[in-house]
Protein backbone atom coordinates (compact mmCIF):
# COMPACT_ATOMS: atom_id res chain seq x y z
CA UNK A 1 0.00 0.00 0.00
CA UNK A 2 1.42 3.47 -1.28
CA UNK A 3 1.78 6.30 1.24
CA UNK A 4 -1.13 8.38 -0.54
CA UNK A 5 -3.95 5.26 0.05
CA UNK A 6 -2.39 4.81 3.48
CA UNK A 7 -3.17 9.22 4.50
CA UNK A 8 -6.36 8.91 2.80
CA UNK A 9 -7.68 6.27 4.92
CA UNK A 10 -8.67 9.29 7.54
CA UNK A 11 -11.44 9.70 4.88
CA UNK A 12 -13.87 7.02 7.35
CA UNK A 13 -17.25 5.43 6.29
CA UNK A 14 -19.91 5.55 9.10
CA UNK A 15 -23.27 4.89 8.93
CA UNK A 16 -22.91 5.07 4.81
CA UNK A 17 -21.33 8.05 5.33
CA UNK A 18 -17.94 9.61 4.10
CA UNK A 19 -16.44 11.67 6.98
CA UNK A 20 -12.94 13.22 6.71
CA UNK A 21 -11.42 12.60 10.51
CA UNK A 22 -11.31 16.21 11.49
CA UNK A 23 -8.35 18.16 13.40
CA UNK A 24 -8.04 17.35 17.19
CA UNK A 25 -5.30 17.86 20.05
CA UNK A 26 -5.40 16.79 23.29
CA UNK A 27 -4.34 19.92 25.50
CA UNK A 28 -4.19 20.79 28.80
CA UNK A 29 -7.32 23.39 28.67
CA UNK A 30 -10.97 23.29 28.01
CA UNK A 31 -12.01 20.96 26.06
CA UNK A 32 -9.90 18.68 27.81
CA UNK A 33 -12.64 18.05 30.24
CA UNK A 34 -13.94 15.47 27.37
CA UNK A 35 -11.09 12.69 27.84
CA UNK A 36 -10.72 12.54 23.97
CA UNK A 37 -10.65 8.75 23.35
CA UNK A 38 -6.84 8.27 22.22
CA UNK A 39 -6.16 12.07 22.98
CA UNK A 40 -5.79 12.69 19.27
CA UNK A 41 -3.70 9.73 18.09
CA UNK A 42 -6.13 6.94 16.77
CA UNK A 43 -5.92 4.97 14.00
CA UNK A 44 -8.75 5.33 11.12
CA UNK A 45 -10.30 2.24 12.64
CA UNK A 46 -10.21 3.20 15.81
CA UNK A 47 -12.04 6.23 15.73
CA UNK A 48 -14.52 5.10 13.23
CA UNK A 49 -14.98 2.05 16.28
CA UNK A 50 -15.87 5.19 18.46
CA UNK A 51 -18.04 7.01 16.31
CA UNK A 52 -20.13 3.95 15.41
CA UNK A 53 -20.71 3.08 18.86
CA UNK A 54 -21.83 6.85 20.58
CA UNK A 55 -23.66 7.17 16.93
CA UNK A 56 -25.77 3.96 18.06
CA UNK A 57 -27.02 6.00 21.09
CA UNK A 58 -28.41 8.42 19.44
CA UNK A 59 -32.01 8.87 18.65
CA UNK A 60 -31.28 11.19 15.61
CA UNK A 61 -27.80 11.05 14.66
CA UNK A 62 -26.06 13.08 12.02
CA UNK A 63 -27.47 12.85 8.66
CA UNK A 64 -24.81 14.51 6.70
CA UNK A 65 -20.80 14.84 6.33
CA UNK A 66 -20.40 18.11 7.74
CA UNK A 67 -22.84 17.33 10.64
CA UNK A 68 -20.98 14.44 11.35
CA UNK A 69 -17.61 15.76 11.37
CA UNK A 70 -18.92 18.60 13.75
CA UNK A 71 -20.19 16.15 16.12
CA UNK A 72 -16.52 14.07 15.75
CA UNK A 73 -14.65 17.03 16.73
CA UNK A 74 -17.34 18.28 19.55
CA UNK A 75 -16.35 14.70 21.02
CA UNK A 76 -12.83 14.94 20.77
CA UNK A 77 -12.99 12.32 17.88
CA UNK A 78 -9.66 13.47 15.50
CA UNK A 79 -6.20 13.31 15.00
CA UNK A 80 -3.32 15.72 15.37
CA UNK A 81 -0.64 16.26 13.16
CA UNK A 82 1.99 14.02 15.15
CA UNK A 83 -0.84 11.07 15.30
CA UNK A 84 -1.33 11.19 11.47
CA UNK A 85 2.49 11.20 10.98
CA UNK A 86 3.03 7.93 13.30
CA UNK A 87 0.45 5.75 12.33
CA UNK A 88 0.72 6.56 8.23
CA UNK A 89 4.74 5.84 8.81
CA UNK A 90 3.69 2.66 11.41
CA UNK A 91 1.67 1.55 8.86
CA UNK A 92 3.77 2.07 6.02
CA UNK A 93 6.86 0.20 7.78
CA UNK A 94 4.92 -2.77 8.85
CA UNK A 95 4.58 -3.71 4.83
CA UNK A 96 7.42 -7.03 4.57
CA UNK A 97 9.18 -4.65 2.05
CA UNK A 98 10.18 -2.67 4.78
CA UNK A 99 10.45 -5.19 7.49
CA UNK A 100 7.38 -5.52 8.97
CA UNK A 101 7.49 -3.77 11.86
CA UNK A 102 5.36 -0.79 13.23
CA UNK A 103 7.10 2.41 13.93
CA UNK A 104 7.16 1.93 17.94
CA UNK A 105 9.82 -0.28 16.95
CA UNK A 106 12.20 2.34 15.79
CA UNK A 107 11.49 5.47 18.37
CA UNK A 108 12.88 6.00 21.49
CA UNK A 109 12.29 7.82 24.70
CA UNK A 110 14.96 9.97 25.70
CA UNK A 111 17.12 9.65 29.36
CA UNK A 112 15.67 12.44 29.85
CA UNK A 113 12.38 11.96 29.64
CA UNK A 114 12.73 8.64 31.38
CA UNK A 115 13.83 10.26 34.28
CA UNK A 116 10.86 12.94 34.26
CA UNK A 117 8.39 9.72 33.74
CA UNK A 118 9.91 7.93 36.50
CA UNK A 119 9.55 11.17 38.78
CA UNK A 120 5.57 11.30 38.77
CA UNK A 121 5.53 7.48 38.35
CA UNK A 122 7.95 5.57 40.41
CA UNK A 123 6.16 2.42 40.27
CA UNK A 124 7.24 2.16 36.28
CA UNK A 125 10.89 2.18 37.26
CA UNK A 126 10.41 -1.04 39.13
CA UNK A 127 9.19 -2.75 35.49
CA UNK A 128 13.45 -1.50 34.10
CA UNK A 129 16.12 -3.16 34.08
CA UNK A 130 19.04 -1.06 36.62
CA UNK A 131 20.97 -0.76 33.45
CA UNK A 132 17.78 1.08 31.78
CA UNK A 133 17.14 3.91 34.30
CA UNK A 134 19.65 6.52 33.24
CA UNK A 135 19.56 5.90 29.35
CA UNK A 136 17.48 6.54 26.42
CA UNK A 137 14.53 3.42 25.84
CA UNK A 138 13.00 1.57 22.77
CA UNK A 139 9.94 3.06 22.55
CA UNK A 140 8.14 -0.16 21.71
CA UNK A 141 10.04 -2.16 24.58
CA UNK A 142 9.20 0.73 27.20
CA UNK A 143 5.20 0.80 26.18
CA UNK A 144 5.20 -2.79 26.47
CA UNK A 145 6.33 -2.82 30.17
CA UNK A 146 4.79 0.37 30.88
CA UNK A 147 1.57 -0.68 29.37
CA UNK A 148 1.28 2.36 27.36
CA UNK A 149 0.19 3.56 24.14
CA UNK A 150 3.56 4.44 22.11
CA UNK A 151 1.10 6.64 19.85
CA UNK A 152 -0.93 8.54 22.08
CA UNK A 153 3.02 9.56 24.08
CA UNK A 154 4.79 10.43 20.48
CA UNK A 155 4.95 13.84 19.80
CA UNK A 156 6.86 15.72 16.88
CA UNK A 157 10.25 16.04 18.75
CA UNK A 158 10.13 12.45 19.30
CA UNK A 159 9.29 11.50 15.68
CA UNK A 160 12.17 13.94 14.65
CA UNK A 161 14.98 12.88 17.19
CA UNK A 162 18.40 12.88 15.92
CA UNK A 163 18.95 9.88 17.75
CA UNK A 164 16.38 7.58 15.72
CA UNK A 165 16.54 10.34 12.46
CA UNK A 166 18.66 12.14 10.06
CA UNK A 167 18.16 15.40 8.12
CA UNK A 168 17.61 15.59 4.78
CA UNK A 169 19.63 18.62 3.65
CA UNK A 170 18.42 19.47 -0.28
CA UNK A 171 15.04 19.02 -2.07
CA UNK A 172 16.24 17.11 -4.47
CA UNK A 173 17.21 14.48 -2.09
CA UNK A 174 13.81 14.08 -0.65
CA UNK A 175 12.40 10.55 -0.81
CA UNK A 176 8.49 9.36 0.20
CA UNK A 177 7.98 8.89 3.72
CA UNK A 178 10.20 11.67 4.89
CA UNK A 179 8.93 14.10 7.47
CA UNK A 180 8.51 17.98 7.66
CA UNK A 181 8.93 19.87 10.48
CA UNK A 182 7.63 22.70 10.56
CA UNK A 183 6.66 25.98 13.13
CA UNK A 184 3.89 28.21 13.62
CA UNK A 185 2.05 30.20 16.66
CA UNK A 186 0.63 26.82 17.84
CA UNK A 187 3.97 24.98 18.07
CA UNK A 188 5.39 22.30 16.63
CA UNK A 189 3.44 20.69 13.27
CA UNK A 190 5.00 17.88 11.23
CA UNK A 191 3.90 16.48 7.95
CA UNK A 192 4.30 13.40 5.62
CA UNK A 193 5.85 13.28 2.02
CA UNK A 194 3.60 11.01 0.37
CA UNK A 195 5.24 11.51 -3.09
CA UNK A 196 8.17 12.84 -5.09
CA UNK A 197 8.50 13.25 -8.90
CA UNK A 198 10.00 15.40 -11.10
CA UNK A 199 10.15 19.28 -9.62
CA UNK A 200 7.21 18.03 -7.21
CA UNK A 201 6.78 16.82 -3.75
CA UNK A 202 3.79 16.09 -2.42
CA UNK A 203 2.99 15.81 2.00
CA UNK A 204 0.12 15.31 4.18
CA UNK A 205 -0.47 16.36 7.48
CA UNK A 206 -3.60 17.15 9.72
CA UNK A 207 -4.14 20.60 10.24
CA UNK A 208 -5.82 22.46 12.69
CA UNK A 209 -7.69 25.49 10.30
CA UNK A 210 -9.10 28.83 11.83
CA UNK A 211 -12.79 28.49 12.30
CA UNK A 212 -13.07 25.24 10.18
CA UNK A 213 -12.68 21.31 11.32
CA UNK A 214 -9.53 21.12 10.45
CA UNK A 215 -8.34 17.06 9.05
CA UNK A 216 -5.72 15.36 7.05
CA UNK A 217 -4.95 17.83 3.61
CA UNK A 218 -2.61 17.23 0.64
CA UNK A 219 -0.22 19.89 -0.27
CA UNK A 220 2.50 20.17 -2.58
CA UNK A 221 5.92 21.81 -2.86
CA UNK A 222 7.17 23.35 -6.56
CA UNK A 223 11.03 22.41 -6.54
CA UNK A 224 12.68 25.17 -8.07
CA UNK A 225 16.17 24.71 -6.79
CA UNK A 226 16.69 20.76 -6.23
CA UNK A 227 20.48 21.85 -4.51
CA UNK A 228 18.87 23.73 -1.98
CA UNK A 229 16.49 23.31 0.98
CA UNK A 230 12.74 23.74 1.01
CA UNK A 231 13.43 27.22 2.23
CA UNK A 232 14.17 28.44 -1.32
CA UNK A 233 11.01 26.29 -2.78
CA UNK A 234 7.49 27.47 -3.37
CA UNK A 235 4.94 26.29 -1.65
CA UNK A 236 2.20 27.67 0.17
CA UNK A 237 3.42 26.78 4.16
CA UNK A 238 6.63 27.95 3.52
CA UNK A 239 6.09 30.60 6.13
CA UNK A 240 6.13 28.16 8.82
CA UNK A 241 9.38 26.81 7.77
CA UNK A 242 12.20 28.31 10.10
CA UNK A 243 15.18 25.93 9.62
CA UNK A 244 17.54 28.64 10.56
CA UNK A 245 16.19 29.22 13.62
CA UNK A 246 14.29 25.95 15.07
CA UNK A 247 14.60 22.24 14.59
CA UNK A 248 12.39 23.12 11.55
CA UNK A 249 14.12 20.68 8.71
CA UNK A 250 13.12 17.22 6.53
CA UNK A 251 13.86 14.67 8.32
CA UNK A 252 14.48 10.98 7.50
CA UNK A 253 13.23 8.05 9.90
CA UNK A 254 17.03 5.37 10.09
CA UNK A 255 14.42 2.95 9.89
CA UNK A 256 13.96 4.26 5.35
CA UNK A 257 16.98 5.07 5.35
Amino acid sequence: MDLRTIASSYRLTVGGIQVDTPYWINLDEPPYYLNAPYRGKGTPSQIAAIVKSRLALMSDPPATSQALAAFMKAQGLGVDCSGFAYHVLSEYLQQPRHGGLGLSHYLEIRADEVQEILTRHPERAERLKPEQLNCDLNLYEACASWHKSAAEITDVQRLTNPATAIQVAAAGEVHSGDLIRMHSQAGDHVAVVIAVCSDLIEYAASEDQAGKLGGVTFRQIRVLKPSAGLEAQDWEQRRLYHPMTSQDGVWRLKALS
